[in-house]
């Protein structure tokens, strides 16, 4: 962390990239005092408004004593801290499971519905795994730096390098766990077994023919899976055993950023 930005007002997003490694919003007095005693603060009396020209800066704070909003583009929504991106998939998990234990007999075509879910569960999955290394690469100046090299991306400006290192980490096949371990090894020091993944491989191939086969099998002709609720169950069991490994791992690091703790 390079320092923290404190506005008396509110702190609004616009449009941008949103490169900050948190925002916090409701910073009193006595909470400001409290930074001041353990961080470089840089105050600013007006509120902060993030634009396409003012985006907000790498490896900063930003707190305000009002409130957070987003006007645009710009989304206040940082991955860069692992209990953010845990957070999030638990609720988007969450979010699935009420949806078949409680509301799934108001539609008509139950298994279509399943599929749907079944789609959305690898959907909040591999969010997290990508959040999670989009955490781990640019939460870290010298982390960037390697990654940058490696991908041969070329360097314009701040803004620049961190949307083209956005975009190489979101194209990274979460289906491979091979690579992923890798990348989570060198720019996290984070060994993790691809035997932690090997469960997932049935129901990645379940995944592809639901997704380009409507359920059927390369052939076609032999086998057509449907989705139970016993499908749903299993493949949030065994996602949640993964990220809850990974978020356990990572919490050894002591990566967080907590400035209030």
């Amino acid at each position: 962390m390079d320092k923290i930005v404190y506005t008396h007002g509110n702190i609004i997003g616009q449009d941008g990239n949103n490169m900050a490694l948190d925002y916090c919003c409701k910073v009193d007095d006595e909470n400001l005092k409290k930074l001041k005693s353990k961080y470089q603060v840089e105050e600013v009396p007006g509120d902060i408004i993030f634009t396409k020209d003012n985006s907000s800066k790498p490896y900063v704070i930003y707190c305000a004593k009002n409130g957070l909003s987003c006007k645009g583009k710009h989304v206040l929504y940082c991955t860069l801290r692992p209990k953010y991106s845990y957070e999030k998939y638990k609720e988007d998990i969450k979010k699935i499971e009420n949806l078949y234990k409680n509301k799934i007999e108001c539609f008509e075509d139950v298994e279509l519905i399943n599929k749907l879910l079944y789609l959305g569960v690898f959907a909040a999955y591999e969010c997290y795994i990508i959040d999670i290394l989009t955490g781990m690469i640019l939460g870290d100046q010298k982390n960037l730096n390697s990654f940058v090299t490696d991908n041969k991306i070329v360097v314009i400006n701040e803004q620049e390098r961190w949307s083209d290192a956005c975009l190489k980490i979101r194209e990274l096949p979460q289906a491979n766990a091979k690579q992923i371990c890798k990348i989570f090894e060198k720019y996290a020091g984070l060994f993790i077994s691809e035997n932690i993944f090997s469960p997932l491989k049935i129901f990645y191939k379940h995944r592809n023919n639901i997704a380009h086969r409507g359920g059927y099998a390369k052939d076609y002709a032999i086998s057509y899976k449907s989705i139970e609720i016993s499908d749903l169950t299993n493949l949030i069991d065994t996602c949640n055993k993964i990220v809850e490994y990974i978020n356990s791992e990572i919490s050894k690091l002591g990566i967080d950023y907590d400035i209030f703790k």
